[in-house]
């Protein structure tokens, strides 16, 4: 796993690091295998991103704290429903 910020800077850099590693191990990565998740990032520069590296991107289907984890930022809306689950229970650590 490697984890960057979503810039063309990043991907190059990125990319350069792994062809080190590929000259290094004599070890090929296989792209077919690896995708790309981007967080609050542009559609546009996701496309740009995945160029770059020659890896498909994707999104997330996990949950974290019982809400699926989103590329997108969350409004309070989205969050009503953990937040009350997560009243209930310390209601109950209370009592």
């Amino acid at each position: 796993m490697l984890m960057g910020a979503p810039t063309v800077q990043e991907a190059r850099t990125i990319s350069k690091v792994l062809k080190t590693f590929l000259e290094a191990s004599s070890m090929e990565i296989n792209l077919t295998k690896s995708i790309l998740f981007f967080f609050n990032t542009s559609i546009h520069v996701q496309r740009i991103l995945s160029r770059i590296l020659n890896i498909q991107k994707n999104s997330l289907r996990t949950k974290y704290l019982g809400i699926p984890l989103s590329e997108h930022a969350y409004r309070l809306s989205n969050l009503e429903a953990l937040l009350n689950k997560m009243r209930d229970r310390l209601r109950n650590w209370i009592h």
